[in-house]
C-alpha cells in the first residue's frame, strides 16, 4: 500500500487534527480518516484484492465509497 502518494496522507501527517469529511452524523479529522482507509485496505488484503485486479461496487453517497476509493487508490 502505498501511502506516500495519497492527499489524506499527507494531510494526517500535516494537520492531523483538521476536518477532512463532515457528514451529517461525523465529523472525521484526517488523522481519523487516514486510519479508516488503513483499516479498509487491510480488508482488502484480507479478503485478496491487489493491485491491478479490477473491483465493481455500487457508489453510493456516503463515507464508505470515499474509504473505499482511497484504499483502492493506495493499493500498489
Amino acid at each position: 500500500m502505498e501511502n506516500a502518494l495519497c492527499p489524506i496522507y499527507e494531510n494526517a501527517r500535516q494537520n492531523p487534527a483538521q476536518p477532512a469529511l463532515i457528514t451529517n452524523k461525523k465529523i472525521w479529522t484526517y488523522r481519523e480518516l487516514d486510519q479508516d482507509i488503513q483499516s479498509t485496505c487491510a480488508f482488502l488484503d484480507n479478503v485478496g484484492i491487489e493491485s491491478n485486479q479490477r473491483v465493481a461496487f455500487i457508489a453510493r453517497n456516503s463515507p464508505a465509497t470515499i474509504l473505499l476509493l482511497f484504499a483502492l487508490f493506495r493499493l500498489k
